[in-house]
């Protein structure tokens, strides 16, 4: 039949000799070993922001009512719209060629581009955040007809350019691939921060919806500082003086 291999047939070429299995191992990329690890924290500080977020809303709920809530979601969407808006296309930039350029040794380019966003978010978000805070009473009055919500709206107007400039910052960080103090910063330390001071102010002091800005502004303005911190201690000493003059790069 001819399942069976006649004697004259040829050796079969994918047949291999047990001596010569323990050679063609190779060892696993260690690049693999990191990703995993990242992964692993990645997902340990999803699981803690999720579960201590569920339990500040619950705690949040009973304090400030639905109304505090609803204020906080009305003026969080309108600044992540603000967000959106003036960033552009910089956090795909960012997240492109910032490791590109770190791994190659291009130290100019890299500066370049690191500056360049910088000084996108202080230029375009400043004056946002100005906008939002002297238009605070027309949004509030004039769309949602709560002049209640234009005390909040000043807050977030203060929020902005530090959420801004703290993704920026962020990616940067994450460009050098240094994942777990990334994380530790934003997961633990800012998430605590911002807990310990709403509650504080809540439970304390009776600020309420203010409160719980309050302890938004200050996990932020930590936030933005560590990120800072990490991000410029990756970046080339070349690459950690300021551009006050950016130029175009075409590759960019």
């Amino acid at each position: 039949p001819s399942c069976v291999r006649s004697s004259t047939m040829p050796p079969d070429v994918h047949a291999v000799d047990p001596g010569d299995v323990g050679a063609s191992f190779k060892p696993a990329n260690p690049r693999m070993g990191a990703v995993l690890r990242q992964s692993v924290v990645l997902f340990l500080g999803n699981v803690i922001t999720l579960a201590g977020g569920y339990l500040f809303k619950i705690y949040l709920g009973r304090n400030i009512g639905p109304e505090g809530l609803g204020r906080f979601e009305i003026g969080y969407s309108l600044m992540a719209f603000a967000i959106v808006a003036t960033s552009w296309e910089l956090p795909q930039t960012l997240f492109r060629f910032v490791p590109q350029f770190a791994e190659t040794g291009e130290v100019q380019r890299l500066r370049r581009l690191v500056w360049a966003a910088i000084w996108h978010v202080l230029l375009l978000c400043l004056p946002v955040g100005l906008l939002f805070f002297w238009s605070r009473h027309w949004i509030a009055e004039g769309f949602y007809q709560d002049p209640r919500l234009a005390v909040a709206l000043a807050f977030f107007a203060v929020w902005l350019p530090f959420q801004s400039l703290g993704a920026v910052l962020r990616l940067v960080a994450r460009g050098f691939r240094i994942v777990f103090p990334v994380v530790v910063a934003e997961k633990v330390f800012s998430y605590s921060i911002k807990i310990v001071v709403a509650m504080l102010l809540i439970s304390l002091a009776g600020f309420g919806l203010r409160g719980w800005l309050l302890g938004e502004i200050a996990a932020a303005l930590f936030l933005t500082c560590a990120l800072g911190v990490l991000a410029f201690r990756c970046l080339p000493k070349e690459a950690r003086v300021p551009m006050f003059v950016v130029t175009q790069e075409r590759s960019i």
